[in-house]
């Protein structure tokens, strides 16, 4: 199994092509919780994967306007019909005018509506599977105020009651990001 840790960064060049892969799990916005990527790379499915890839960054939702997602396509010139972005946390599979935008949702700290200690993900090739595995949340939250987290009690909150996708994507789409 391959891991891919991040695409090219500003004046880095092109992505490197790999060629023909079978089988791509896609994980997304781990945000340090141990317990929750190691659920997930613990899954048959990702362990026998060709390829995995972290991705993040770049805010789609379910609601994004099929306008957003061509500005997109025509800004950072996707020529392929499928586009895997991760960063708002919430797990999608929608197409928009030929263009199938995938979130695997998030590994570490996800946006759902969901059970605590759900860690989201997808298996891609031929077709987009999108995925979640349960794991230990109270073992998660422990081990982040063990390390001293600043941030602990605020993580645990969103581990046991995250927020509300519908909130999220309302919240997600009002901004406007400049270039």
């Amino acid at each position: 199994m391959e891991t891919v840790l991040h695409g090219p960064r500003d004046g880095e060049g092109p992505v490197p092509r790999l060629g023909p892969v079978g089988r791509v799990a896609v994980l997304s916005d781990v945000h340090a919780n141990v317990a929750a990527l190691a659920a997930v790379l613990d899954e048959p499915d990702v362990r026998a994967a060709d390829l995995v890839v972290f991705c993040g960054d770049l805010i789609l939702t379910p609601g994004t306007s099929a306008e957003r997602l061509a500005e997109v396509r025509v800004r950072f010139g996707f020529a392929e019909p499928t586009l895997v972005s991760g960063h708002s946390h919430v797990q999608f599979d929608r197409t928009v005018d030929g263009l199938r935008s995938v979130n695997p949702g998030s590994v570490g700290l996800p946006y759902h509506d969901g059970e605590p200690g759900t860690a989201y993900w997808a298996l891609l090739g031929p077709d987009v599977r999108l995925r979640r595995t349960r794991y230990d949340v109270a073992a998660a939250i422990e081990r982040c105020h063990a390390v001293g987290d600043p941030a602990a009690e605020r993580i645990a909150g969103l581990l046991m009651a995250p927020p509300a996708v519908a909130g999220l994507i309302a919240h997600a789409e009002a901004l406007r990001f400049s270039d």
